[in-house]
């Protein structure tokens, strides 16, 4: 499922070394027709467009999610954005929301990193009880606003008990996986960064009316609100995102049947 971009240093007129190392690989199964016509014009013709596996996954996630029954006591009855994989800087941003009392939503926070540190230092930036998830069986999970992730493994299903979601990494290191709570049929907001252009599915899920860029807390606060305050815009973002994982799946068929087909 690799992706070509015209920037890259197998294309540069200095990138000749680098370029051949792609001559080690049997075949390629690209994303989309720019990578195909990339290396097609340096020469590869063994290219097929065979979509990105990651569809297939998250499909088959949603269809079989975890059951975690504290979270969905923490979620009952209330509305939910889940943010998976923040950053400082994405926390940073949020804040704004947290604070704005005319916001009715709970918040599920999955840090990136959950070394006891950073934990620590989320919970300080948040101006009121916060239950972790580990500590959340002893407890009444209804009675918090705030629960933070603080376990790995569990972030592709958490998604199933959200209305929203917010997944990180736009404004640090890199987009992280925006599919997945997509699969849910879910809105997904992220944040806006030059760096999205290097995931396809960032700016298709834009287009495609199921996901929303922010990189300001204005804009950010009023896309929520606009979402809760209107069902018909919920359900219509919502059903965005479903659809566009549906139409896009079948890349793992693709290969397989490639294989197979070289195997006989």
């Amino acid at each position: 499922s690799s992706v070509f971009r015209p920037g890259q240093i197998f294309f540069k007129r200095y990138g000749t070394f680098y370029k051949n190392f792609l001559r080690y690989f049997e075949h390629f199964f690209v994303q989309d027709e720019v990578s195909r016509k990339l290396l097609k014009e340096a020469g590869f013709n063994n290219v097929t467009i065979g979509g990105d596996t990651r569809f297939d996954r998250v499909l088959e996630i949603s269809k079989n999610p975890l059951d975690i029954p504290v979270v969905k006591a923490f979620t009952s009855g209330h509305r939910t954005l889940v943010i998976g994989s923040s950053w400082p800087q994405d926390l940073e941003l949020l804040q704004f929301l947290f604070r704005d009392e005319t916001v009715p939503l709970k918040y599920i926070i999955a840090p990136h990193e959950i070394d006891p540190h950073n934990l620590l230092k989320i919970e300080k930036s948040i101006d009121e009880p916060v239950i972790r998830y580990s500590r959340i069986q002893d407890k009444d999970p209804g009675r918090y606003r705030f629960m933070i992730v603080d376990t790995i493994g569990i972030l592709s299903s958490l998604y199933r008990y959200g209305n929203l979601a917010y997944v990180g990494g736009a404004f640090g290191q890199g987009l992280h996986n925006i599919l997945e709570p997509a699969a849910f049929g879910i809105p997904v907001l992220f944040g806006k960064s030059k760096k999205n252009k290097k995931y396809l599915e960032a700016g298709e899920l834009v287009k495609a009316g199921g996901a929303f860029d922010v990189n300001t807390s204005h804009r950010l606060i009023n896309t929520v609100k606009h979402l809760l305050q209107d069902a018909g815009a919920m359900e219509k973002a919502g059903t965005a995102s479903k659809q566009y994982i549906l139409n896009k799946t079948g890349a793992t068929e693709t290969i397989l049947q490639y294989l197979l087909e070289k195997l006989n």
